[in-house]
């Protein structure tokens, strides 16, 4: 299940319709919904989550920005640029991700109820 669209993804940023972007867009936009699901599934019920009809906005958001991050590493190339876009993303994709799990923003009742306080993400 992909948490975002291309379109999500693309909006306000031109530079991920750039053919060589567009061509795997679809691409991005599953392996950055397959990375939040990674992410999200030590303390939320993602069993739940993917059977629900709507996607919270806050893992859509995610989704986003780690689709932004990958489209943006595929305009610039295989290497690891590092430019002010993309350190930009991957620092909201952090906060956010992290404010989820410290219950800073709710999502719901899609807590999983055994989830451990002190988990750690790399």
């Amino acid at each position: 299940m992909d948490y975002c669209t291309k379109a999500q993804v693309q909006l306000g940023h031109p530079d991920l319709t750039a053919s060589h972007v567009e061509d795997i867009i679809d691409d991005i936009v599953t392996e950055a919904s397959q990375v939040v699901r990674d992410d999200i599934a030590g303390f939320l019920d993602i069993y739940t989550l993917d059977e629900d009809e709507d996607t919270p906005l806050q893992i859509t958001r995610l989704a986003i920005y780690k689709a932004r991050e990958l489209g943006y590493r595929v305009y610039y190339g295989s290497g690891r640029v590092v430019i002010e876009e993309i350190t930009y993303i991957v620092n909201s994709y952090d906060r956010l991700l992290n404010d989820i799990r410290d219950g800073r923003i709710e999502v719901g009742y899609r807590i999983k109820s055994d989830a451990p306080n002190n988990l750690r993400f790399i």
